[in-house]
């Protein structure tokens, strides 16, 4: 599997966040976008799941025959927002009718990966803010994903946090192409190759 940007770039308004994005990337292999703040890292994860267009260039994507794009990505961001009136169990299951589990995980799987046991029944609302960055990787991490992109994922997160989701992606990617926005070495550690965003400015 592979993913290509060809002479990728992107606006906004009068402004060149980057130009001339020239990289493939394969499977098998964990890349982190570093840079400074302002350099692009989330937008160039964006235009990657396909949720934001790029002004010049193009995105290929070669994940084999008869793949849905949408359901072939799975992205983790502090942008994103769980549905917060949903209990912990709630939200997982919604999420396994979209976008089933790897390894056949069941919600109880997922609930216990995460320790919730004795939180499953409470909003996600009442969770606290890195509680709410496990749930957010647990379910980006373990989608039945080809590409799997993590903006800051170590945002919130404890130590013990650190420890878990960094556990949790060296099970899970196998087959995947793996891509990690974050200026953050404990996020960037476990990559195999750093893509330096400077260099398109």
């Amino acid at each position: 599997m592979k993913v290509q940007l060809i002479d990728v770039a992107k606006r906004f308004n009068k402004d060149w966040i980057f130009k001339g994005v020239n990289v493939s990337l394969e499977s098998d292999k964990i890349y982190g976008l570093t840079g400074a703040n302002g350099s692009g890292k989330t937008t160039l994860l964006s235009i990657i799941s396909h949720f934001v267009a790029p002004t010049e260039g193009e995105v290929k994507y070669d994940l084999g025959t008869n793949i849905d794009l949408r359901k072939s990505i799975s992205v983790a961001s502090p942008a994103i927002s769980l549905l917060e009136e949903m209990t912990v169990a709630e939200a997982i299951e919604f999420h396994a009718h979209y976008k089933p589990f790897r390894n056949s995980y069941t919600v109880r799987d997922v609930i216990a990966m995460l320790g919730f046991e004795k939180h499953k029944n409470k909003l996600l609302r009442e969770l606290s803010t890195g509680m709410k960055q496990r749930v957010k990787l647990v379910l980006a991490i373990l989608s039945q994903s080809e590409i799997l992109l993590l903006d800051e994922p170590g945002s919130n997160l404890d130590n013990a946090g650190f420890v878990f989701w960094k556990d949790l992606l060296a099970n899970n990617t196998a087959g995947r192409i793996v891509v990690i926005a974050s200026n953050d070495k404990q996020d960037l550690e476990i990559c195999n190759e750093l893509i330096e965003m400077q260099q398109w400015k």
